[in-house]
Order: C-alpha cells, then structure tokens, then sequence
C-alpha cells in the first residue's frame, strides 16, 4: 500500500491551502502572504529539519562539515589494511544506516585537511554547552534543509566541563536535539598512535549516531535493545551505540576490535533494523 508520511500530508495539505487562496482573486494580497508566513512558521516550529523524521523521511543528501583549532586537526591518512581513508569508517557506518530504503541517499564526508576548516584558537580548558553551541553557531557555513542534513563536527583542545570538573575520559559529545558534535583532541591524543585514527572515527560515528536519532533517542525501537541503565545506548557491546564507547577509559577494547578487519561497520543489526524499519 502507498503510505505518505505525516510530514508529507501536512506539506500537500498546507501547500494546496496556499495555492487556493493564491489563485482565489477575490482574496486580498496580504492574506496570502499571511499563510505562506503560516506554513512556514508551521515547518519551523512543528518539524524541525534537524529531526530524525526529516533525516529518514525527505533528505537525500548528508553532508558532514568538519572544523577544527590549530592543533588539533583531526587524524588523516591511509589504513594500512586495505589502503582506505580514515574517514571512510564514517560514510561506510552511514552508507549503512541509509542502507535498503526505497530511494538513495548522498554523502560528503571531508577525508583531507583541505576539505576541512581551521578556525582560530578558541584558548578554553573547559567546554560547556552552551560554549560548543556558540562555537557551531559562529562556523558552521550551512545549515539544514528538508533535502540535505548539514552536520557540524568541530575538533578543540580542552575538555567538556562536567559540573566544573574537567572530564579527562569524555571523547566527544553531540548536543542533543542539534547536529552538532565535539570531539576533544586532547583526549584522543591520549591514544597510541596505532589507535587513535579508529578512537577517533568511533566516537565520531557514535555521536552522529545519536544526533540522528539513536538509540530510541527519536528513530523507534525495532527490537528491544536499549541499555536503559545507561541512556540513550545499545545493549550490544559490539555496537557504535555501546555506552562505554563515550568514554576514554573503556573503548580500548573495542577499538581494537576494529583495527585488523577491513570492514569497519560498526552499527550492529539492532540498529540497522531500527533505520532500516523507520518510516516517518
């Protein structure tokens, strides 16, 4: 059967309002305006773009844009296994997530410095935040629209400030409801050489996980899998929405889980049927 997702109906069904009263003469100009001025305020406020019912329903474009301060430039090269791109762990782990659909989805995902931005040193310890939304709120170029998802991944030196207290295990963070997502350099310096580049895609990859919507975090739960006890995270332990995968102290193991295989997919099939199953 034909299914229209309920931000589809609310679309047509505003849209032909709109085209009504445009070509309904004796309507004065102003009311028409006044329900364009509607259905957008309606889109604004009511369907965010940057919503997991807008990534899986009307977006077909994925664009990931990241920034970093001197210094702290993210991990760039090749893997000595199979010769790929370091950052191709992240549009692989999302090829996957958009994976079986009905309809295709693009992603640009910067592998090289040139394709990434330096912005200045922000000369912080401590992030709170609100001083990472500020941050995105000053360099991130694009933002989202019903067709293309536009991510902000910005790396800095310091670390999240926890109550006051400097987190030296948390890796990186999203902050929910936006698509934006820090990783603190400082802490994936902690990392031997041989790991940091996977240290640094897995928390990337968890973090996009979670600002599209998992786990229950807005994309519904397939299959009971949800590790309550600890958030918004999978139960699976091999999964990129494990819990421990957000923190320094306890990813090692899984890190390098990942380091001698070339395939590097690492949403398990509970998540992958959660997207594959979402149908807003």
């Amino acid at each position: 059967m034909f299914r229209i997702s309920n931000l589809t109906q609310t679309i047509v069904i505003l849209s032909l309002l709109i085209s009504f009263f445009a070509n309904c003469r004796k309507e004065p100009e102003r009311k028409n305006e006044g329900l364009g001025i509607l259905l957008l305020y309606y889109l604004r406020n009511h369907q965010n773009p940057d919503s997991p019912s807008v990534y899986f329903s009307t977006v077909r474009q994925l664009n990931l844009e990241v920034a970093y301060e001197p210094g702290a430039e993210p991990e760039i090269g090749n893997f000595t296994l199979g010769g790929s791109s370091y950052w191709s762990v992240t549009e692989d782990n999302l090829k996957a997530i958009f994976a079986d659909r009905g309809y295709s989805v693009g992603f640009s995902i910067p592998s090289s410095l040139s394709n990434m931005k330096s912005i200045p040193s922000q000369n912080r310890s401590l992030w709170s935040i609100s001083d990472i939304l500020a941050l995105s709120a000053k360099y991130q170029s694009q933002k989202s629209d019903y067709a293309t998802a536009r991510f902000f991944l910005v790396l800095v030196h310091g670390y999240y400030n926890d109550n006051g207290t400097a987190s030296q295990s948390t890796i990186g963070l999203n902050i929910s409801g936006t698509p934006v997502t820090v990783v603190f350099k400082d802490v994936v310096d902690t990392f031997s050489t041989t790991t940091r580049p996977i240290a640094e895609q897995v928390t990337v990859i968890h973090e996009i996980g979670h600002a599209l919507g998992f786990v229950n975090g807005g994309v519904p739960l397939s299959t009971m899998h949800q590790d309550t006890a600890n958030g918004k995270h999978c139960s699976n332990t091999k999964c990129a929405m494990y819990y421990q995968v957000e923190s320094q102290n306890s990813i090692v193991n899984f890190v390098q889980s990942y380091i001698n295989k070339t395939d590097k997919i690492m949403f398990q099939s509970e998540c992958l049927d959660d997207a594959k199953n979402y149908k807003p």
